[in-house]
């Protein structure tokens, strides 16, 4: 919408979008889906696998990672959840329509 804003520092915004969308292009089959409501709520969605839902506050903890395929120290999304901490923001993970996991902050 024209009247979204999201109300960060474009430094840390670049870092909270870069972080998530690598995740969901990462695990994506096929699509990733980046929205934003006229509330300033971002919504990173990808059609992957998911993370179970008993394992959401799991992947939020620093070092945890699901997929041990890849690179990574699994900070990513503890780094995301503590700039947005910094903004009194949650990160929410949740099921996407997509099928697989939606971000939303």
């Amino acid at each position: 919408p024209d009247d979204a804003v999201v109300s960060m520092d474009k430094a840390d915004l670049a870092e909270v979008l870069g972080n998530l969308l690598e995740n969901a292009s990462r695990h994506a089959n096929q699509k990733v889906r980046l929205s934003l409501a006229g509330n300033g709520r971002v919504a990173i969605e990808d059609d992957g696998p998911g993370v179970p839902e008993n394992l959401r506050d799991w992947v939020l903890q620093r070092g945890r990672r699901l997929d041990e395929r890849s690179q990574g120290a699994g900070l990513g999304l503890a780094i995301v959840q503590e700039i947005l901490e910094a903004y009194d923001r949650k990160l929410v993970l949740t099921s996407s329509p997509l099928g697989g996991l939606m971000a939303v902050f």
